[in-house]
This record gives C-alpha cells, structure tokens and sequence, in this order.
C-alpha cells in the first residue's frame, strides 16, 4: 500500500497494488533526419533549434513527467533547449503528440506507445531517427526516480520499425500498474479479477 500525494492536491486515500496489464513498450525520442543527428552526443554537440513534442509536464501526466526527467537525464534541460532556439511542443496524450510531428508543428517526438500505429506511420514516412539511450542517463534516471523502471533494460529489438537497422537501447515504459483503494470491497475485486 502507498499514499498517494500530488504537490498540488491534497493526500489521497491509501492504495493498494492489484496487478498489472503486460505491455512491452519505451520510451524514444526521435528526430526529423534533416538534422543529421543520430545520438545525444550529436544533439549536445550541435545544439538545434529543435522543437520536441511530447507530453504535457503538469504534475498529473506522468508521460510528460518522465520526458523531462528523460532529458534532464541526458544534460538537456528545457532551458538549455531553448537557449539552442528550440522548445518543447505538448499535447497531453501520445497520438497527439505524433499529429504535432505530422502537422509540422514539431521536428522530434519523445514518447511512449511505440507499438502503435502511429509510431510505426510516423517512423516509415517521417523517417525519423530514433535516438539511443545513454548508458549513464539511464543510470541518472534511476538514481533520480527509484522504482518507476526497468534498471536494466533490454534493447528494443532490431527491425522492429523497418528502419530500426540495430537494437535500440531505451527506457522501459512497459506495464500498467493497476491500483485500488485499501477499502475496494470484495466483490468488486473479485469482478475486476475475473474481467482481466
């Protein structure tokens, strides 16, 4: 069981852990090809005026929370960004961050959901070049959020997206955990346990 608590919201009730729903996803950040960048090394070393969708960072979007904290891993503030002359682009949910990308409004995309159509769409006719995690961002990112992934992931798999030519280190972003309230009566479990 855990407390819930948001800066910006009162404690909530205590939860508990129920289960989870089996997903194998990443998280990726991916850049139009007419940059010429193929890793964060390139990124930090040409400084882009980029512009990166993804999702919002409000305090209740937590795709959002982990892009930031994905970037911070790798040396690249929002404001270090900026100061390149690009800018993060947001949408709250995943498919709208892709349309930012589709419609022009952004040149990367840094999201989860990449078994999706809309992944898959976007890597074949954007052609964007997926970004590999940095071995020692990762180890940032875990120091910096304990318990929210895989410590040691594995790669994404080779040709999983036709232009996926090698494995691609990344974020897990696989699993949805699925949380009840401490009082959930029992009935009401024992339904969500034979629907699943």
């Amino acid at each position: 069981m855990v407390e819930a608590y948001s800066p910006r919201l009162a404690p909530c009730h205590l939860f508990a852990h129920w289960g989870f729903l089996p997903q194998n996803d990443r998280m990726v950040l991916a850049v139009d090809p007419k940059f010429g960048i193929r890793s964060f090394q390139d990124l930090r070393r040409t400084k882009p005026a980029l512009r990166i969708a993804t999702s919002t960072n409000d305090g209740t979007n937590f795709i959002g929370y982990t892009a930031h904290a994905y970037l911070n891993a790798h040396g690249i503030t929002e404001s270090e960004l900026t100061s390149w002359g690009g800018s993060i682009v947001t949408a709250h949910r995943p498919e709208q961050t892709i349309m930012l990308v589709l419609s022009g409004l952004a040149d990367a995309i840094l999201q989860e959901a990449i078994m999706t159509p809309w992944w898959e769409d976007i890597t074949q006719n954007k052609k964007l070049i997926p970004l590999p995690m940095e071995a020692s961002a990762l180890e940032q990112f875990v120091l910096e959020n304990p318990g929210t992934t895989n410590p040691k992931p594995q790669p994404f798999p080779a040709g999983f997206w036709d232009s996926l030519l090698e494995p691609l280190p990344s974020l897990d972003f696989s699993d949805f955990v699925v949380l009840v309230r401490e009082d959930l009566p029992g009935d009401v479990a024992h339904l969500l346990t034979w629907c699943s």
